[in-house]
């Protein structure tokens, strides 16, 4: 009853902002069917797709074509295509260099700009017709990405797989611009090629961080690769959409199964990309009184002055829960010290996992649950309370 409850306020909201539009639910939320605003029905082929294949066919006339330059609108959407189809066609034969410069000429081609842009808003992006040319500028990213890894080059692969995501972004940010309270909603553009690649975005990340042994971010991106696939629409499902979203489970499970960090992936001392590499390394630190905070997830973590602190968190998923609030003094490194219990009730929230506490220049640490109570720490006092309430929780 309440998950009802739930989706028919969000239904609501929606339609008392964008009328009476038709709406789907999904496992994470609510899909407007089709794209909003002025953006029209989507095009069945690439602009010039016709001329590209008869190109590619004829290389001296893809040549010829290509050093003549782009003049207008079609010439340039023939000419990005077409050294993105010649591109993929090196990524075969294994000439991995040459296949990333035309992967980014495409995505130069294609935006009209210097790429990267490095703006998180661009202009540039927003413009970029939305259901193929953004979509293909987002495939060549993650194409010059995959022959940088191909070549050990995980930092500059990084860079372009960051950049894909900025595309991404910007498509969101020029649909939702009218209503930018809303921009909670899922977001869809009707063509499968759409969500074909933003699970290449997702999966190409986790594979990157996986090679550099950085398990913690693999299993974040094969879940949002995951989440991807999950939410097409049943109007442009294609049965290579199910494969990749079988695969990305199966990905995801055997990911999942790693420890952060895995020693089988960084057992050795060794510098795998010298550019993404950040001095230092990982040790073990032993307290001089062990026990006290117990092993967990989800828990809220945050540092002040020589002090780290956690609050609540899990065992597993699905409990148990904890309530408790503990500090360990890092000058000293001798013990946790248990403070008192977060006061929220559990009839008002339940499990105290995945949420965030912050300190304000007041020297107290707030905690934000999602519910009307926002409970504080005042660190100099060392006593918790509820704010709008005067109750002293020692």
């Amino acid at each position: 009853m309440a998950d009802e409850n739930f989706r028919a306020n969000m239904a609501a909201a929606a339609r008392n902002v964008f009328g009476d539009i038709p709406i789907e639910f999904t496992p994470t939320g609510i899909r407007f069917p089709g794209p909003m605003g002025a953006f029209g029905d989507p095009r069945k082929v690439r602009l010039g797709q016709e001329r590209v294949q008869m190109l590619l066919k004829n290389e001296a006339e893809g040549d010829a074509f290509l050093a003549k330059g782009a003049t207008d609108m079609l010439s340039r959407s023939i000419r990005a295509n077409l050294l993105r189809c010649r591109a993929d066609k090196l990524m075969k034969e294994k000439q991995f260099s040459q296949a990333a410069r035309l992967y980014l000429e495409s995505a130069e081609t294609y935006c009209g700009a210097k790429i990267p842009v490095r703006h998180a808003r661009s202009k540039v992006y927003m413009d970029l017709d939305k259901n193929w040319d953004a979509q293909d500028v987002m495939s060549c990213f993650a194409g010059a990405a995959k022959a940088l890894m191909q070549m050990k080059d995980y930092s500059q692969a990084l860079l372009w797989l960051g950049e894909s995501q900025t595309v991404y972004n910007n498509i969101r940010y020029d649909m939702i611009r009218d209503d930018p309270a809303f921009d909670w909603f899922d977001f869809h553009l009707q063509t499968s090629h759409h969500y074909i690649q933003v699970f290449t975005m997702y999966n190409t990340l986790a594979d990157a961080y996986i090679k550099l042994g950085n398990t913690g971010a693999s299993v974040y991106y094969r879940f949002q690769a995951q989440v991807a696939m999950s939410n097409v629409p049943p109007t442009v499902k294609t049965s290579e959409m199910d494969r990749l979203l079988d695969n990305a489970g199966k990905e995801l499970r055997a990911t999942s199964c790693y420890r952060h960090p895995e020693p089988s992936l960084v057992a050795k001392l060794e510098v795998i990309d010298k550019k993404s590499h950040v001095h230092g390394s990982w040790a073990k630190i032993e307290l001089k009184s062990p026990g006290g905070l117990t092993s967990r997830m989800g828990c809220g973590v945050f540092a002040h002055e020589s002090y780290c602190y956690v609050v609540g968190g899990e065992k597993f998923t699905g409990g148990p829960y904890y309530r408790d609030f503990w500090r360990l003094d890092l000058s000293k490194m001798d013990k946790w010290e248990s403070l008192s219990p977060c006061p929220i009730p559990e009839s008002r929230v339940d499990s105290l996992a995945g949420y965030k506490m912050v300190v304000g220049p007041d020297d107290k640490a707030y905690y934000f649950t999602g519910s009307p109570d926002v409970v504080y720490f005042d660190l100099k006092a060392s006593h918790g309370s509820i704010l709008g309430q005067p109750s002293n929780l020692t």
